[in-house]
């Protein structure tokens, strides 16, 4: 699943070329991708037709488009979200599982293009917003900080108020918003915290260097567009490099590369879990 790197990398991508064009056209291929009822009637409005786009959002894992008039438009990329920027001029991307496409028109530049929102495994989806300002307030409810946005203090307070393991209030994104199974590993290989370490047991200055680290690790991975692991694509269908620098994840019997142990795996709370025996002891 996309973490904070793989979709900030989207948002930054699609903002630098979608910025301020007029959403001219939507047409839907599959309605169960919006993920609240909506009328086919005011269906085209909800997914932002005549809107000219003015930012693109991120909190954690969730992005959204939002135009002039204030409507939004949310993304859940799920498993295998993933959105197509094309040329109407050109020949189209991949044609599976293209669900919905929006026609944005360039008048500047005297061009046209095709946003493509593609999901096979259908896990994300879109929910339309009558404002941002009432996304915002929601994300707020349902997610805990950004990560990229925490500070230590609150991330140690947050950390504190659970005995569960480390490794599964990272990922619990109540506690923090956008950190997931890859960049928690190897955060935790960076801070030399063991997975299996109980959140309460970690003490102001542990929980200051893992939160440093967990923001060094997410903005290492922005820069070269995240980890593709398998399904993973920017919308110029260009992968992320990040995987060639993993240290621990998707490694196990690897060689460390600090101390030369072996790297183990385990299951966590129902999640494949990548630490070294050595540079992360149990206390």
């Amino acid at each position: 699943m996309p973490e904070l790197p793989e979709v900030e990398h989207i948002r930054r991508t699609l903002a630098a070329r979608i910025s301020g064009l007029i959403v001219t056209g939507v047409r839907v291929n599959r309605d169960d991708v919006v993920q609240i009822p909506i009328s086919k009637r005011r269906r085209s409005r909800a997914l932002l037709k005549g809107g000219a786009i003015k930012r693109l959002s991120r909190h954690g894992k969730r992005m959204a488009i939002e135009v002039q008039d204030g409507r939004a438009l949310e993304f859940g990329l799920g498993m295998t979200g993933q959105f197509l920027l094309e040329d109407v001029g050109g020949a189209p991307g991949g044609q599976a599982h293209r669900h919905v496409i929006w026609t944005l028109d360039d008048s500047d530049r005297g061009k046209v293009y095709r946003l493509v929102w593609r999901d096979p495994r259908r896990f994300g989806g879109l929910t339309p917003f009558e404002t941002g300002q009432l996304m915002r307030q929601t994300w707020r409810g349902k997610y805990g900080p950004d990560a990229l946005g925490i500070d230590p203090d609150a991330f140690h307070e947050r950390l504190s108020a659970t005995r569960r393991s480390v490794k599964t209030a990272l990922l619990d994104q109540k506690i923090l918003a956008g950190v997931g199974n890859i960049y928690a590993d190897e955060a935790l290989f960076r801070t030399g915290v063991h997975p299996e370490s109980p959140g309460c047991s970690l003490t102001p200055r542990e929980t200051k260097h893992l939160i440093e680290h967990i923001k060094e690790i997410l903005r290492q991975a922005i820069e070269v567009g995240g980890s593709t692991i398998r399904d993973h694509q920017d919308p110029m269908d260009q992968p992320g490099a990040f995987q060639a620098s993993h240290a621990v994840y998707g490694r196990e019997a690897a060689d460390c590369l600090v101390c030369g142990s072996t790297i183990r795996k385990m299951t966590l709370n129902g999640r494949g879990t990548h630490w070294c025996p050595k540079c992360q002891m149990l206390a």
